[in-house]
């Protein structure tokens, strides 16, 4: 019985070995390629990262004053500055004097995460043809789109909320929705979020392709 198993094994065994390699090398291309064109993408990523943050300041009173790529100490960052709207006021608290500017700032790398994870992710993920890798590759596109924004605007505006909460209602830190969600981010969830949409993707992307694959002339004659 080993005997039968034994080529199955060498078999998976050496898929699970060609899938890590591909995976490793994939990322590590991706990575420097991210970082090296790091500026041009991060300024294409601005208007729609201010147009999220404005939508997600809003309904706490706070509009967003600027937002830009900044460097200190040798770290490559995203700088958001947001100025109250209208009087912070909570119970046990007193409202400050004059409008404060509340400061908040994010490594760029964390948006660079995000297509070198998902398009490593889905060159390494086994495809049956070139139509189902491509499929996988073009829907990486709106993936990467999806999770940046579901990180780095609301890890800004997540640390907004963080201090203002911290200086005027520090009971609300533990259960407040986006102050939660903004950790979560930072103890490793962008990475889980970057992954799992990647797997999504490939799963779905490989089973529309497949499914197109057999509804097509050349498989019903071939049947």
């Amino acid at each position: 019985m080993s005997a039968l198993l034994r080529p199955r094994l060498d078999a998976d065994r050496a898929g699970w070995l060609r899938i890590s390699t591909v995976l490793l090398l994939a990322y590590v291309v991706l990575t420097a390629t991210a970082y090296a064109a790091h500026s041009l993408y991060m300024h294409a990523w601005l208007p729609l990262l201010a147009r999220e943050i404005d939508w997600l300041l809003a309904p706490m009173g706070f509009a967003r004053k600027t937002l830009e790529l900044v460097t200190e100490h040798g770290e490559q960052l995203i700088s958001l500055d947001a100025l109250a709207t209208k009087p912070i006021s909570y119970r046990h608290s007193v409202p400050p004097a004059r409008i404060p500017v509340f400061f908040a700032t994010t490594l760029q790398a964390y948006a660079l995460l995000h297509p070198a994870v998902i398009y490593s992710i889905l060159i390494a993920w086994p495809a049956q043809s070139l139509r189902e890798r491509s499929s996988m590759l073009a829907w990486g596109l709106p993936c990467v789109v999806i999770t940046t924004s579901l990180d780095v605007p609301f890890v800004l505006t997540g640390m907004i909320r963080t201090t203002v909460l911290e200086r005027y209602a520090p009971e609300r830190l533990a259960y407040d929705p986006l102050v939660v969600y903004s950790e979560f981010l930072h103890r490793g969830g962008r990475l889980g979020l970057a992954i799992a949409a990647a797997c999504v993707v490939a799963l779905v992307a490989g089973r529309f392709s497949r499914a197109r694959m057999d509804q097509s002339p050349l498989a019903e004659t071939g049947s």
